[in-house]
């Protein structure tokens, strides 16, 4: 399995039995597929289609991730501190902030979404892949301010898993 897929799948094991938990369904996956992510059917019928969206909250951190760079190997931050040392790099170049870079980056990874069409009963679910692992209830507020308002073509909401497997509506 590619690491995309296992992400999705990881994501779906954490997302649908909380989904049924908190609305009262029997949902299990029928197909994994392209667009959407996943096509889901309870005992009566009912559909729900599940679009997962991967965030990053910079550049290459998914890249990373995937082995595919080694810019946040041990070997790149010893570099960077060289650099550092040497005057020839900002110390505050690897530093992040939930407050900034992870709300950001949150924002984008749903924005991204909201102008694609997948139809009645979906679901978006915004995968933290992200490799710090944030308490996102410190920034809650600030992150629905921002995404309030906007169109939203996902009736059965947009959803954030946290690295922590605690799921929050963010539309």
């Amino acid at each position: 399995m590619n690491f995309t897929r296992g992400v999705e799948q990881r994501t779906i094991d954490l997302f649908l039995p909380w989904y049924n938990e908190h609305h009262g369904n029997t949902f299990q996956v029928v197909k994994h597929g392209d667009a959407p992510d996943f096509c889901c059917a309870d005992e009566s019928g009912s559909t729900l289609s599940v679009e997962i969206t991967l965030m990053q909250e910079r550049d290459g951190d998914i890249k990373a991730l995937r082995g595919r760079t080694q810019a946040h190997s041990l070997e790149a931050l010893r570099e960077h501190l060289e650099l550092v040392r040497l005057g020839k790099a900002d110390p505050l170049d690897r530093v992040r902030s939930l407050a900034e870079d992870g709300v950001a980056a949150a924002v984008r990874a749903v924005v991204k979404k909201l102008t694609m069409a997948y139809g009645a009963n979906t679901a978006l679910v915004v995968s933290e892949t992200c490799p710090l692992e944030w308490d996102w209830s410190l920034v809650a507020d600030q992150l629905t301010t921002q995404l309030a308002g906007r169109r939203n073509p996902f009736d059965r909401g947009v959803w954030l898993v946290e690295d922590s497997g605690r799921i929050r509506r963010l539309l």
